[in-house]
Parts: structure tokens; C-alpha cells; sequence
């Protein structure tokens, strides 16, 4: 009957309507306590050490109620107390205890008062009063801890934005609990700061208070290091922490404005800029335009600069060096080019006209001058230009139009038959050649080197020419006219000194589909312009847009 009387209103260490779960943790502030000091520890000196928690709150929900349990019993669930939080804690309790009667009714120690003799009974060292109430976005616990006389030996008020650093906070200030960690660095001897407080060097072993702390681990010629960590009783906590040296510096000076700087081939920034890198041997590269790349090897020590003169001498404009991707995009050429050729060839077949008389020519005479019955071929050099519009992609091009206008002198007698019913011959001489060939379709195939372009063409063409003949009856030279076709097969190289600008080389055959005409020989060299996007159709590349 006397225990029933004294036992709390509410239930042992449970409210109405209370579930048990848990909760994140957040930093806030702890409003200081006030206490007792008449047995101010709630630890005491008795053999029984069961805690009764009595709850009551307002404005807190079943949820957040439940997370401040989990919160409290994982910082409270090491020690030699018993902390009986909910109805189970209660009920596992009731059942380990006794049934003896107490040692004061059967006259063997001092009955200090009903209260102690059910508290004794039931093993009950301490009863903590918790009030948890809501204030705005913050929580606020207020509790007194009863010892088994009835005295109030502490009390005190915290709050805290989060139930869990609450309930963890309330664990430290009525029991001052505590949880161990282990912290190991790699490499070892590195100092340790714990909440703004050295406590000592690697490997360290320590106990604290439960919650959640900072840390700084510190060690010379190596990157600091921070973090957080949260303890709680139940268990210890081990953090491993692997060191980086201290990154030295790298200084480039002395090279044009604007040249970048590349570490194992990798752009790291621009000359007269410190450029952070870890320890080591690194290779070194400073490029501008312009500029033939200066390269050099570096050791970098931890927390030093390393300083270089980087020297750069001017690059001549067409030896640089252009990469491939530069190159590729651009999908539009035209060339103009030196064409050389030379071609063993006969004019039979050509025709002229003066007047109403039309002329054919025969053939070549032979070396002194008469007329032979067999074909004869003279050699012929003219040169010009060419010119020459090319679409192509990375590797595969078609030539949408190639023009090349040759001249050249002859310098051969020939033999030229009036047509009609005579047939008169004319020993002429064959002055001047003047050719114009145009290649409609060729189709073509490159590969990039650096910017080195090898190529070959494949195609077909038309050739129209005009040979000038002088003889003494002729008031003015005649011409006489041609028109042949021809396939054509070329390869070549192109050198790219800047992205879009380019010289070519390039030898071509002609072999004509007549039989009196000889293989024809061309050397080219020239120069072309390259652009990404003339009319439109291609998408522009994004340092374009």
C-alpha cells in the first residue's frame, strides 16, 4: 500500500502516449545548472542503482518524443546504472527484483522514511523529473534528479534545436557520460585537436563526453585535416585519416604574357601564377603562341615554391605545331596552287578553222622536218594554276570542282590537212600550247598527323586545248582545237601552320582515254585556306557559338 501510494502519477519513465525512435543531431546552446549541494552527485554509494525517469510534456508529439528516448538510451546505455525509460524497461526490472521483506521492518537497519523503504524495495537509486516542452523552433528540457530520501540533488534547464544533441546533452550533465575513440593517422605522430583542445598525438586512445565534437589532426609538411564525429555510451568509435603532404608551389616567370603551363601534359594554369602541386618529380611544359615550348623537370617539396625561367624562343610561323582536332573541324577548303606538267603527247585530231576552210592536224614531223607516216609525240611543259574546292570530313573528301588553266611553248613543225577535195598539206609550226582542264567529281582520302595531312585523290576530268600554228601563207596563226577526257589519280601531303591555313605538295598522273595521248605528269604546290562553317549546313563548334 506504500508503494502504491508514493509511485508517480504518471507511469515509471513513460508518458500517455510515448513511442520509442530516433533522430538526427544538431549544435546548439546549454543553459548552465543550478543544483543541490547536499549529495550533489547522483551517482551516490548505493548498491542499487536503477535510474526512474519520469516523463511529461507539452506541445511534443509521439514522434519527437520517441526520438528523444533513443536519443537518451544510446547516451546512457553503458555504466553500472539501470535506466528505466518506458513500460518494458519497468516490467524486465520488476522481475529481476526480490521479494524480501525490508531489512528496516524486520528491525535491522534505520527505517529513514516510507519513501526510501520503496525505493530500497524496489531498487530504485534515483528518480529524474523531466519536463519537455516546445519553444518555437527550439526544444527545452528542464529536469530535477530525486534521490531515494526525496531531496532534490540537481537541477537544471537546457535547450537544444534538435530532441537527440538534447537528450544527448541532458546524459552529460546529470551523469557526465562518456564514450571512447580511437583516431589513427597515416602517418603517425600527428598532432589531435578535439573542441578547439589539443589532447595529443597519434595513435590516441580517449575517452569523452558523450555527443557530437570536432577535430582537427594537424601534422608538419602535411595537409590538416577536419571532420566530426558523435559518441555515444554504447560503443567505441574508431576514425582512420590517411595525411597528404603539403602541396608546394610552382612559378613560371619570364615567358610571354599568356603562356599556359602544362604538368604531365595536363593544363595547370598561366605563367606568373602559383600553381599548386602535390610532392614529386613533375615534367613541365609552358606553351605560347608563337613560341617554340619551353620543358623542363621540377621537384616539388612539400610547403615550397620551386621558381623557373622559362626562356622562350620566337617560333618561325610555319613550323608550329597544330593538333589534329583544329584541324578537323573544318570542313571547307579551297586551294590555289603552282601547276608544273609534263606530257608526252599528239595533237591528231585537232581541228581549226579559217574561213570556210577547215584544218586537221596529222601529226609531228620528225626531227628534220618531214612528214612521217608513224605517231609521233612530242613532250610538252606548260604550267599555271589550279584551283580547287574541296569539302571533306576527318578523313574521306570529294572535290566539288578543280580548275587548272597550263601554257606552254611547242616549238615542233606538224603537219596540218586543208579538209576538202585536195587535201593539202601545210608543214606549220606548232608555237604555243594553251590547256584548260576541269576535274568535276574526285573523291579523296587523308589521315591527320599531328598536322601533318597525307592524302590521295581518285577522279575524272575533261581537257580543252589550243595549240597555235604559224605558217608563211597564214596572215595570222591558227588555232587549232581539242577536247580530250581523262582520269586522274594524285597523292600528296598538307602542312597545316595554323588551323585553318595550309601548304600542299602534290604529284598527279592524267592518262587520257585517246591512245595518241601520252600519260601526263603534274607536280602542284600551293596553299589553301580552311574554314568550319562557310554555308551554314555544319553546327557551329561551341568556341564558335
Amino acid at each position: 500500500m506504500i508503494a502504491l501510494l508514493l509511485l508517480p502519477r504518471v507511469g515509471w519513465g513513460q508518458s500517455p502516449d510515448s513511442p520509442s525512435t530516433s533522430s538526427g543531431e544538431s549544435s546548439d546552446s546549454t543553459v548552465p545548472s543550478r543544483g543541490s549541494q547536499d549529495d550533489a552527485s547522483p551517482s551516490g554509494s548505493y548498491q542499487t542503482r536503477a535510474v526512474l525517469w519520469i516523463f511529461q510534456e507539452r506541445d511534443i508529439d509521439a514522434g519527437d518524443l520517441g526520438d528523444f528516448r533513443e536519443g537518451l538510451r544510446e547516451a546512457v546505455a553503458s555504466g553500472d546504472r539501470t535506466h528505466l525509460l518506458d513500460d518494458e524497461d519497468r516490467r524486465r526490472h520488476l522481475e529481476r527484483q526480490g521479494s524480501d521483506v525490508p531489512r528496516c521492518f524486520q528491525g535491522l537497519d534505520t527505517c529513514e522514511s516510507p519513501r526510501a523503504v520503496v525505493y530500497d524495495q524496489l531498487g530504485i537509486h534515483l528518480t529524474v523529473e523531466l519536463r519537455l516542452t516546445r519553444d518555437g523552433n527550439r526544444f527545452r528540457a528542464a529536469y530535477e534528479a530525486i534521490d531515494r530520501r526525496g531531496r532534490v540533488t540537481r537541477s537544471a534547464e537546457l535547450r537544444k534545436s534538435d530532441l537527440r544533441r538534447l537528450a544527448f546533452g541532458l546524459a552529460r550533465d546529470l551523469f557526465d557520460a562518456a564514450g571512447r575513440v580511437s583516431i589513427r593517422t597515416t602517418p603517425s605522430d600527428a598532432e589531435v585537436v578535439i573542441d578547439a583542445e589539443s589532447v595529443g598525438q597519434t595513435p590516441l586512445d580517449l575517452q569523452l563526453p558523450v555527443g557530437q565534437h570536432t577535430y582537427t589532426i594537424r601534422r608538419s609538411n602535411y595537409q590538416s585535416l577536419e571532420g566530426t564525429f558523435e559518441l555515444t555510451s554504447a560503443g567505441s568509435r574508431t576514425i582512420r585519416r590517411e595525411l597528404d603532404k603539403q602541396p608546394g608551389q610552382l612559378r613560371i616567370e619570364g615567358a610571354p604574357e599568356g603562356a599556359e603551363v602544362y604538368v604531365q601534359d595536363r593544363e595547370v594554369g598561366r605563367v606568373g601564377t602559383p600553381i599548386e602541386l602535390q610532392p614529386g618529380t613533375y615534367t613541365i611544359e609552358v606553351r605560347a603562341d608563337g613560341y617554340v615550348p619551353y620543358r623542363d623537370s621540377v621537384d616539388v617539396a612539400p610547403d615550397e615554391t620551386v621558381a623557373r625561367e622559362a626562356s622562350m624562343t620566337p617560333q618561325n610561323p610555319l613550323l608550329r605545331d597544330v593538333p589534329s582536332e583544329a584541324i578537323a573541324v573544318n570542313h571547307y577548303m579551297a586551294r590555289l596552287s603552282f601547276e608544273q606538267t609534263i606530257h608526252p603527247t599528239t595533237f591528231r585530231d585537232a581541228r581549226g578553222w579559217r574561213g570556210e576552210d577547215e584544218y586537221e592536224f596529222r601529226d609531228f614531223t620528225t626531227r628534220n622536218g618531214n612528214p612521217t607516216s608513224e605517231l609521233t609525240r612530242a613532250t610538252t611543259a606548260p604550267s599555271g594554276v589550279r584551283l580547287d574546292f574541296v569539302y571533306t570530313g576527318r578523313r574521306l573528301g570529294v572535290t566539288a570542282l578543280s580548275l587548272s588553266y597550263l601554257a606552254g611553248h611547242v616549238g615542233r613543225r606538224a603537219v596540218l590537212e586543208r579538209r576538202g577535195g585536195d587535201k593539202q598539206q601545210y608543214i606549220v609550226e606548232a608555237r604555243t600550247l594553251h590547256r584548260l582542264e576541269i576535274r568535276p567529281l574526285q573523291v579523296s582520302y587523308r589521315h591527320l598527323f599531328g598536322n601533318f595531312a597525307p592524302f590521295g585523290e581518285l577522279g575524272t576530268g575533261i581537257t580543252f586545248q589550243w595549240l597555235r600554228t604559224t605558217h608563211p601563207s597564214f596572215e595570222r596563226p591558227l588555232s587549232m582545237r581539242q577536247t580530250e577526257a581523262f582520269w586522274t589519280l594524285g597523292a600528296g601531303v598538307q602542312y597545316f601552320f595554323k588551323p585553318r591555313w595550309f601548304f600542299q605538295a602534290r604529284y598527279g598522273l592524267q592518262d587520257y582515254f585517246n591512245y595518241g595521248k601520252g600519260v601526263e605528269h603534274a607536280l602542284t604546290l600551293g596553299m589553301g585556306l580552311a574554314l568550319p562553317n562557310v554555308f551554314g549546313f555544319e553546327p557551329e563548334p561551341p568556341e564558335e557559338l
